[in-house]
């Protein structure tokens, strides 16, 4: 029998406590460094100007109304402007391309809709539509004229023409191809079809009147089918549900008469409203919603006044058409509405409120990290996402991509990349987890950093997403929390900094007066020269509301006599313009020999664009002198300088 020294056995007691107590020490810290905290991410208010969501201006418009998608028309006529083309023939996306680096160079996303049929009475508005090739031998596509919607100039093709048809898919086919994805597009509209490209002829439909000129459901489901072949990333948009679309739950739907022509039967709609129609589609496009974005225009002749008084409604006899109702039956996520650059005081609050009201509102409610780790552990984020607006955001993270961030002193410093989609958040409120965890070492050094989630827009210079939580920066980081790196006990503990207010980035071109800025000189001004058939125009996308026309042809001549410069120096020479086909100009400036300058062509004569001359100029008063000796030059509007620093 073993004899225990009863001494030695009462002193090895607080030793094993001493060594029990060291360990449970050791494991509790492991514990900290190794095991994520879970962390209450705070909400506040969304920006104002989110990406793919809101009221959308025409792309000429350059409106300073919070906003980030603009809309464009192109006639499908100016994808063909070869009269030897034939169906088979590539479309010509020259002036397309234009459109789209334009927009997104203000650093918006497009919205396009290319259309054949637009009732119009002004040409240089809206162009023919319809192919030349095709209105020529040997396809002599048939035509309709009407008198509707004052229109004088477009008309009515022949939709079962076969060269038409095959067109109209092998153009839709070369789009795809193109443009599927494209960073620059937020989304398209169906288009092609119909009046103003939105799938009908009505009257022309055997109902309000005898005769039929609508496209067959076989022509309809073709363009389906084209568009569901050719398009597998960017969103699609038809004006209403047809044929083969219903049961294919990747297209959305456009209302172009929102607030006026929306509401079901049941709130008192007619048959031919946009929600009616889409309840009685079978099966029911109504929850479409869900899958695919909602789109289209507050109607325009409740544009500038729905807003002025509240309830918010589409017209004193349509109390049923109010935007709150319709918010909550459609789910749009965007809307046209020309008028926003016109809204001020009150009604532009109300504006805005409302444009906030529309699409997807992402709010981050917890996250979950470890508060203390190694620069040799692995770094997980785990994050709880809620959308808590009327409709999902409908991008997964091929096009909008998620970032994880570390940041220190304000600055990112290292970031990951998820495959977390934001487009299964949906919009009922529920929480949905995301999960990251990084194969490699963090490598981070011993410190204190900033742990940050981003949703990276497409655009360099795109607006930012901005989810619904304190600490969201202008960048579009969200800051989570702190972290620590190794051993930070001496190291004092940041917190994270408030934000100032949300910056709605500023348009790069305004609709400021021309007389308010002193390097700018209007064409009409009477301190000019105008001589040998040049003359001037009227019209109300003209800064000042007029231009100079017929420059050119060997004898008009346009000439600024007192553009003031304030020093010696080179100087950018801004000439806004327009024209509707490729021209050049010379351009003498204080009598020196001219420099020969090329034009671009926009879609029609009363778009205004600009170009950029680098040109020398002395100080104090100089005189630029616009002609062309060989044949016409562009329409100019107005010229502004700036100096080359």
């Amino acid at each position: 029998m073993m004899k225990i020294n009863k001494k030695k056995a009462f002193l090895a007691i607080p030793v094993l406590f001493l060594s029990l107590s060291i360990v449970v020490t050791v494991i509790a810290h492991n514990i900290t460094k190794s095991e994520a905290q879970e962390h209450a991410i705070k909400p506040a208010v969304s920006f104002n100007d989110n990406p793919l969501k809101g009221f959308v201006p025409f792309s000429s418009s350059y409106a300073d109304f919070p906003h980030s998608m603009e809309f464009f028309y192109i006639p499908m006529s100016v994808l063909y402007p070869d009269p030897n083309s034939t169906p088979d023939s590539a479309p010509d996306f020259t002036q397309f391309e234009k459109e789209l680096n334009v927009i997104a160079e203000r650093g918006n996303q497009a919205v396009i809709r290319i259309y054949i049929d637009y009732p119009s009475d002004d040409p240089d508005y809206r162009p023919i539509g319809i192919p030349k090739f095709l209105r020529n031998e040997p396809y002599n596509l048939e035509t309709h004229d009407y008198g509707e919607f004052k229109n004088y100039i477009s008309r009515i093709p022949d939709y079962s023409n076969p060269y038409l048809r095959k067109t109209i898919q092998n153009c839709i086919k070369a789009l795809g191809n193109k443009y599927d994805g494209d960073k620059r597009i937020a989304f398209f509209t169906g288009g092609f079809l119909g009046f103003w490209g939105e799938w009908h002829c009505w009257p022309y439909n055997g109902v309000n009147k005898a005769v039929n000129y609508e496209p067959s459901i076989e022509v309809f489901n073709e363009t389906i089918d084209a568009y569901n072949e050719a398009f597998k990333k960017t969103k699609i948009l038809f004006r209403y549900p047809k044929g083969n679309d219903i049961k294919d739950t990747k297209f959305g739907y456009h209302d172009d008469s929102y607030c006026y022509e929306t509401v079901p039967s049941e709130l008192g709609g007619e048959s031919y409203n946009f929600g009616e129609i889409l309840k009685n589609t079978k099966p029911s496009t109504a929850e479409r919603w869900k899958t695919a974005p909602i789109g289209g225009e507050l109607r325009p002749e409740i544009q500038r006044t729905i807003f002025a008084t509240e309830p918010w409604t589409g017209a004193p006899d349509k109390p049923r058409e109010s935007w709150e109702t319709n918010l909550n039956i459609i789910h749009p996520s965007w809307m046209i509405n020309e008028a926003i650059k016109e809204y001020k005081g009150d009604v532009r609050v109300a504006a805005e409120k409302a444009a906030q009201q529309m699409g997807y509102d992402l709010q981050v409610t917890t996250a979950y990290f470890q508060d203390i780790m190694e620069s040799t552990d692995k770094l997980s984020l785990n994050i709880k996402m809620k959308n808590i607006g009327v409709a999902p955001f409908y991008y997964n993270h091929e096009m909008w991509p998620v970032k994880i961030g570390v940041k220190q002193n304000n600055k990112i410093i290292k970031e990951w990349t998820t495959k977390w989609n934001l487009n299964e958040v949906a919009a009922d409120g529920e929480e949905v987890s995301f999960k990251f965890k990084d194969t490699v070492k963090n490598g981070l050094d011993t410190g204190y950093y900033t742990i940050c989630i981003k949703a990276q827009s497409p655009l360099e210079n795109g607006n930012p997403l901005g989810f619904a939580n304190e600490f969201q920066d202008d960048d579009g980081w969200l800051d989570l929390g702190i972290i620590g790196i190794g051993d930070v006990s001496g190291l004092q503990k940041p917190e994270l900094t408030a934000k100032p207010p949300h910056r709605v980035k500023t348009q790069p071109k305004s609709e400021t007066a021309a007389a308010s800025d002193p390097n700018t000189y209007e064409a009409e001004a009477e301190s000019n020269t105008i001589e040998g058939g040049t003359k001037t125009e009227s019209g109300p996308k003209y800064s000042g509301g007029m231009k100079a026309g017929y420059i050119g042809n060997n004898s008009g001549i346009l000439q600024f006599n007192n553009v003031n410069a304030e020093k010696d120096g080179e100087y950018q020479l801004i000439i806004s313009y327009t024209t509707q086909e490729a021209r050049s100009m010379s351009i003498s400036i204080n009598g020196e020999p001219a420099i020969e300058v090329d034009f671009e062509p926009a879609l029609t004569w009363t778009k205004v664009l600009e170009k950029e001359v680098t040109v020398k100029l002395k100080t104090g008063s100089n005189i630029i002198k616009f002609f062309n000796e060989a044949g016409w030059a562009p329409d100019i509007d107005k010229i502004r300088i700036r100096e080359i620093k």
